[in-house]
């Protein structure tokens, strides 16, 4: 059994793959708790604009080059993000944010609708000293989502 990497590169159970902490080790540390809040859960199509999807506060457990971590945000399935002209990631766009969020706007994409991926910029890092926050347009669905989690997530690495 194998899984993919986020550069399609396969990785599976054995024992070097082990050693170096890549298999199956879908969550090597916790993220501190992060609530995404959403401006207006009216839907999409009642709307026809993009509510605001605000993830904040944001700590890293860790210390990390961001140029060598790509991350991504998943919304459910069925939500879709916005990126275009309604990205903010500056810490001095959201109280008690103390950090930007280390990322290249130009290498910013979206991911099958619902996830957006980031790389950071070459020479920027993560701090677990620093409080991040960013936020994206987000066309809410016209039902909660039943085919899959109803959950938003952040996965850095």
């Amino acid at each position: 059994v194998t899984t993919m990497t986020f550069d399609l590169d396969p990785i599976d159970g054995t024992p070097a793959e082990e050693a170096r902490k890549t298999a199956y080790s879908v969550f090597q540390q916790p993220l501190s708790s992060f609530s995404p809040a959403i401006s207006n859960m009216l839907p999409f199509m009642a709307t026809a604009a993009p509510a605001t999807l605000t993830v904040q506060p944001l700590v890293v457990p860790f210390d990390a080059p961001a140029h060598q971590l790509a991350y991504q945000f998943l919304a459910p399935a069925g939500f879709d993000l916005v990126v275009d002209g309604l990205l903010r990631y500056r810490a001095a766009e959201f109280p008690g944010a103390t950090a930007d969020l280390p990322l290249d706007p130009a290498a910013v994409a979206l991911v099958g609708g619902n996830a957006v991926r980031f790389v950071g910029p070459a020479g920027s890092a993560w701090s677990r000293a620093a409080t991040y926050a960013f936020s994206v347009g987000v066309r809410v669905p016209r039902e909660t989502p039943r085919s899959s989690s109803n959950v938003f997530l952040l996965q850095i690495g």
